[in-house]
């Protein structure tokens, strides 16, 4: 249940601040496929830019065994990050791929 209400406040909270137009962007760190959907709703909704920030490629992680994340790290590095409209990786091995992966997408990453 506080998950669900974390949600709740986290969506109604991103609507306030639109409102009182303090931003134009939306950044977001998740492993799961179905945040990032959720965050690529929101940014859509009320037309914030997604900024993606990612700190880990899932694939590499030798600890993500289990089906569930599996599937979702199948998912989310397919599809997933196709919704963002730019990325901010933590390093260049991550610049790295999303530049081969996404070449038109720019990244928000200092050398």
């Amino acid at each position: 249940i506080r998950k669900v209400q974390g949600l709740f406040k986290e969506v109604f909270f991103l609507r306030k601040l639109k409102q009182a137009k303090s931003t134009g962007y939306l950044i977001a760190h998740s492993m799961g496929f179905g945040n990032m959907l959720l965050y690529r709703l929101i940014a859509s909704t009320w037309n914030y830019k997604f900024v993606y920030q990612i700190v880990e490629w899932n694939a590499a992680l030798t600890s993500r065994k289990k089906l569930k994340n599996r599937i979702s790290d199948f998912f989310f590095e397919r599809i997933g990050l196709k919704l963002a409209d730019a990325y901010l990786p933590i390093s260049h091995f991550l610049a790295d791929i999303l530049k081969e992966r996404y070449p038109n997408k720019p990244q928000l990453y200092g050398t």
